[in-house]
């Protein structure tokens, strides 16, 4: 199984490169849910960038599979801007909702970096979820710098989000909550990068 995820800016001229008409979500979200050992997870705290106690920027790989023992491993990788970054990635079967949700750790750290969440909520629920626990953000113009793969000017991307419906940004320390629609507004996807990790990650890729 591989899985492909894209944290880049702006679908719709908004956030997340790959969500509104891309297909790698959907081909996430139909590997995952095709796997039969991979661990339920609940989605009590889906508005969190901590699953279960699996926490980005912080949890091991090794950790993880002690809370998920069961965890579908496959491979994967995560897109900062113009860049793939190879990830060992792992799914678990969809919570009792259908919520999918895939895990993507450092190859050499170990340590998880992103966490993605395929729901089959409308996205307007997903975005009041996550909007009642953390503040909106605002990316710096460094932060864009890194994710934009769009071609725009970090001024268009500051119009261009005050007007956004489907897609929005909000932050929990160092973790960048970015949520858009899967497709069709009836269904959202939501990923929690560590943004400490993206200058490592580039840098690697540049080397």
């Amino acid at each position: 199984m591989h899985i492909k995820t894209t944290a880049a800016v702006f679908c719709l001229s908004i956030m997340l490169a790959a969500c509104g008409q891309g297909t790698p979500q959907n081909k996430a979200a139909s590997a995952a849910s095709g796997t039969s050992a991979a661990s339920p997870v609940s989605s009590a705290a889906s508005a969190d960038a901590d699953f279960m106690g699996v926490k980005v920027g912080k949890t091991t790989l090794d950790e993880a599979r002690k809370i998920l023992p069961d965890l579908q491993a496959g491979q994967g990788t995560i897109t900062i801007g113009k860049h793939s970054i190879p990830m060992e990635t792992y799914t678990a079967l969809p919570a009792a909702d259908g919520e999918t949700v895939v895990f993507s750790f450092d190859g050499d750290s170990k340590i998880l970096q992103q966490i993605m969440r395929l729901s089959p909520r409308p996205f307007a629920q997903t975005r009041s979820e996550l909007a009642a626990k953390h503040p909106a953000y605002t990316m710096t113009r460094e932060e864009f710098g890194m994710l934009n793969r769009s071609g725009i000017t970090y001024e268009q991307h500051l119009a261009e989000i005050k007007q956004a419906e489907q897609a929005a940004l909000f932050r929990q320390g160092d973790v960048l909550i970015i949520g858009s629609v899967n497709n069709t507004p009836d269904k959202s996807l939501v990923i929690y990068l560590n943004a400490k990790y993206m200058p490592e990650a580039l840098k690697k890729v540049r080397q």
